[in-house]
């Protein structure tokens, strides 16, 4: 009878962001040894950009200060300064660190069976085959999901070591 009186989650309350606030919101960061042409298309389309060639103790602060929504990480000859396992490495630390970043991952090069986890850890993958279209598209994507309420939300209770949907978890319904 009374609408307002239903309970709500914090899942309820989310909307979708129009496209061009989608791009004024947006931050990204692309971390690879090589400027990849896929730069040029993200600042063609007006998204914030920028590129580093690796992560190491003297640009940290771009990852653990939470300013980017979404990184583009590649594998190969980056993140050294997080253990022997290249972008892995960066990987976890980035998702340990930033748990509302959104992680797209790529790489040209074949990876071993111990670096599974470099597929499997991030938010999706762009193929190295996918056409400009198809990257916008996964970008958009996973830049929706960065500024959704829900990831937000999980973000802030990973950060506060409170798991989803338990006792503490006060975004499950109000």
């Amino acid at each position: 009878m009374f609408g307002w009186f239903e309970k709500k989650t914090i899942a309820s309350i989310s909307q979708k962001l129009p496209r061009a606030e989608l791009v004024r919101r947006s931050r990204i960061l692309i971390i690879d040894d090589e400027i990849p042409e896929l730069i040029n298309d993200l600042k063609g389309a007006r998204f914030s950009v920028d590129h580093v060639a690796d992560i190491d103790t003297t640009n940290m602060d771009l990852i653990d200060k939470r300013i980017y929504d979404l990184i583009l990480l590649d594998f190969g000859k980056i993140g050294s300064h997080f253990g022997d396992d290249e972008g892995l490495s960066l990987l976890r630390h980035i998702k340990r660190i930033n748990p509302t970043v959104v992680v797209l991952a790529y790489t040209s090069k074949a990876l071993k069976s111990d670096h599974a986890d470099f597929y499997r850890l991030p938010d999706g993958v762009l193929s190295n085959d996918a056409g400009i279209t198809d990257s916008m598209e996964k970008i958009e994507e996973g830049l929706r999901k960065a500024h959704n309420i829900q990831n937000v939300w999980n973000g802030l209770l990973t950060v506060c070591d409170i798991k989803p949907n338990s006792e503490e978890d006060l975004g499950r319904v109000w």
